[in-house]
């Protein structure tokens, strides 16, 4: 038996707009040029359909003017000097605005290959919230429905 739902909306898998998220894996790395930088995965909450979202938070060079700001949203203080352990981040929820950014690229692969391609990528929205995309759980954004809460939750009648 296969399991489906009919009722539910076809989607390319983009989830754009203000959402909360949760941090699913956290792993420490390094930029090209050789800069410390975390590699975080983040799943959507409260969607039918979870969305995966990759973002790369700077921790020195050009970037990270970014991610100070990403940390401070994820709960670091702004006056922290130490070491961070990556698995911290782990569970941890924010608020981030997405947009879809859109380049042109060669096909590498498939039917395509060799071919003009336009690549879709789901993004943090910089120009967002208060964080540059990124804003803590506990400050909801203004006009934003809180996973689970909605009109008919918050109410008992």
């Amino acid at each position: 038996m296969v399991e489906i739902d009919m009722n539910k909306e076809p989607t390319d898998g983009m989830l754009v707009g203000i959402n909360l998220w949760e941090v699913r894996r956290c792993q420490a790395d390094k930029s090209q040029s050789g800069d410390q930088k975390l590699v975080i995965e983040f799943a959507s909450i409260g969607t039918q359909d979870p969305v995966k979202l990759i973002d790369h938070l700077m921790l020195a060079g050009r970037g990270w003017g970014l991610g100070k700001e990403h940390l401070i949203a994820l709960g670091v203080p702004a006056g922290f000097t130490g070491n961070l352990d990556p698995l911290d981040f782990i569970g941890r929820k924010v608020w981030l605005a997405t947009h879809v950014e859109e380049r042109p690229g060669i096909a590498t692969k498939g039917p395509n290959a060799g071919k003009p391609i336009t690549y879709r990528n789901l993004k943090v929205d910089i120009n967002a919230l208060k964080h540059k995309g990124y804003q803590s759980e506990a400050d909801v954004p203004a006009g934003v429905t809180v996973p689970g809460m909605g009109p008919d939750e918050a109410s008992p009648f």
